[in-house]
C-alpha cells in the first residue's frame, strides 16, 4: 500500500504506522522502526488519545511567516508531552513536510532529557517518494539511517536530509514559541474532544481525535500577514525587493531573570527595497 499524501499528515502517519507494524523485521534497524511505530499506532487508536497527545493546526497563511523565522535550537518544554503539526508544510522548493509528531523527553517516567524527540515524513513533490525522518532536537546525528516508506534506504542526499532536518527543527521551534509567547499576533481555537465522541468514532471503524488546537493570525495582525504573503509571492517577478527573515529574540544569559528567559521577542520578516522582487537563497545552518 502507498501512502496517500492527499491525507491530512495525522491520517497519512497513522496509515503508515499501521503497515509499518504488521511486516515482519528482518533487521535489528527495523525491529527499532516497528517498535516505534507500535508506540504511536497504541497512542493513536486508545479512547484516551488525549491524555497523551495534543494536535497543532497552523493556518495556511501564516506558514510563510513560520517558514521565513529564524530560530536558536535549544531545549525548552513543550505545552504538552507530545504534540502533533497536522498541516502539510512546503520546504526547500520541491519538498512536503507531512506532519510533525515530537515528544519532549523531559517528562518521560524514566530516563529524563531535556530533548525533543521528532518523527516526520519528507515527501519529494517530484518523485512522491515519502522520506522518514526521526531525530532528536539537540543531536545531529549524520549516520542515522533515513528510509522511504517501504523501509527501503531513501534515495534523498545526506545533504538534503540535513537541510530538511534543520527545517522542521527550526519550524517546530517557532510553532512553540508562537504557542507559548506570542498571544498578540495570533489566535487559538481549541476543539476539544472526549472519551464518548473517541468511542462513536472507534465504532464506525475511525481514528479517535486529540484535541485540536488551531493556530491563526489575529485580527489585528492579518493585514500585515496578507501583505507579506502578497509580496512574497511576487519573487522573482519584475521589481529590486526581498525578503528579510525574521527571528526569535531569546535572553538565555544568566543576568537575565527567569520570566525575561520565558518571554522571547519575536523579530517579523519584512520585504526591504523597492522596484524589482528579488529571490534571495537562505540556508538554515543546525
Amino acid at each position: 500500500m502507498t501512502p496517500n499524501k492527499d491525507l491530512s499528515p495525522y491520517h497519512f502517519m497513522i496509515n503508515l504506522a499501521l503497515e509499518v507494524s504488521k511486516q515482519t523485521p528482518t533487521s535489528e534497524q527495523e525491529e527499532n522502526r516497528r517498535t516505534l511505530f507500535n508506540d504511536i499506532v497504541t497512542t493513536a487508536t486508545t479512547t484516551t488519545i488525549d491524555k497523551h497527545l495534543k494536535m497543532i493546526e497552523i493556518d495556511k497563511s501564516l506558514l510563510p511567516l513560520i517558514i521565513e523565522t529564524n530560530n536558536i535550537f535549544f531545549y525548552r518544554p513543550l505545552f504538552f508531552p507530545c504534540i502533533f503539526v497536522n498541516t502539510d508544510i512546503p520546504v526547500l522548493e520541491d519538498y512536503t513536510i507531512k506532519g510533525i509528531f515530537t515528544i519532549d523527553e523531559n517528562v518521560k517516567e524514566t530516563n529524563y532529557n531535556n530533548n525533543w524527540y521528532i518523527i516526520s515524513f519528507a515527501i519529494n513533490n517530484k518523485t512522491n517518494e515519502s522520506t522518514m525522518i526521526n531525530m532528536e532536537l539537540l543531536s545531529d546525528n549524520k549516520e542515522e539511517e533515513y528510509v522511504n516508506y517501504k523501509g527501503k534506504e531513501a534515495s534523498t542526499s545526506p545533504t538534503k536530509i540535513q537541510q530538511i532536518k534543520n527545517e522542521i527543527k527550526n519550524i517546530l521551534c517557532n510553532i512553540v514559541d508562537f504557542v507559548e509567547h506570542n498571544k498578540h499576533d495570533i489566535s487559538q481555537t481549541i476543539i476539544k474532544t472526549s472519551i464518548d465522541e473517541n468511542n462513536k468514532k472507534m465504532s464506525r471503524g475511525k481514528l479517535p481525535m486529540p484535541t485540536k488546537i488551531f493556530i491563526r493570525p489575529s485580527k489585528s495582525f492579518k493585514k500585515y500577514v496578507d501583505d507579506f504573503n502578497k509580496k512574497r509571492e511576487s519573487l522573482g517577478k519584475l521589481s529590486y525587493q526581498f525578503v528579510v527573515r525574521g527571528h526569535f529574540r531569546h535572553y538565555q544569559a544568566e543576568q537575565f531573570s527567569s520570566k525575561t528567559k520565558q518571554a522571547p521577542i519575536w523579530i517579523k520578516p519584512f520585504m526591504k527595497g523597492e522596484g524589482i522582487i528579488i529571490s534571495k537563497p537562505f540556508v538554515l545552518k543546525s
